[in-house]
């Protein structure tokens, strides 16, 4: 599997930080927010293997700012 980049940035890590710059602006609002990883094409381990650290390290992000009080994951 090979990385997939958008602006020089691995895309997944784009998309991760985008979610969470998303929840710091709208820290004092109520929100929606979704999010699609669409590199599920391969069927190999290396999906998740490149995906699961990236995914972990935003969502405790997300949770040391409290951002993930009262929200569906």
């Amino acid at each position: 599997m090979s990385k997939k980049c958008l602006f020089n940035r691995d895309i997944i890590e784009q998309s991760f930080n985008y979610m969470e710059q998303f929840f710091d602006t709208y820290k004092n609002y109520r929100k929606f927010f979704s999010i699609k990883i669409n590199q599920a094409h391969e069927f190999s381990t290396l999906n998740s293997w490149f995906t699961d650290p990236k995914l972990e390290k935003a969502l405790r992000n997300l949770e040391k700012k409290g951002h993930l009080e009262d929200t569906i994951v």
